[in-house]
């Protein structure tokens, strides 16, 4: 049931590099959506609740991403003494 919304959304997703879709490499043109599809546009919530609960879990994420960085920045400079 999910699936074809899975898929639509695989093939009109843009590459970062290229900039150009699965969809529109197979068609010539982008797949005409209600709502364009980016990587980089902020979502807009009714409720100032998730708005700021969305603003929480971005940075509480971005924090999480630097710790699992220098986690592994430190496990290798660790496994590089051992050797």
């Amino acid at each position: 049931m999910l699936l074809p919304l899975i898929q639509m959304g695989i093939l009109a997703t843009t590459n970062e590099l290229t900039k150009i879709s699965p969809y529109e490499i197979l068609h010539g043109f982008p797949m005409p959506l209600p709502c364009p599809i980016t990587h980089h546009d902020e979502p807009a919530f009714l409720s100032k609740d998730a708005e700021s609960y969305a603003k929480w879990l971005k940075v509480s994420l971005k924090l999480l991403h630097n710790a699992v960085y220098k986690n592994r920045i430190e496990a290798k400079q660790h496994n590089e003494r051992e050797i």
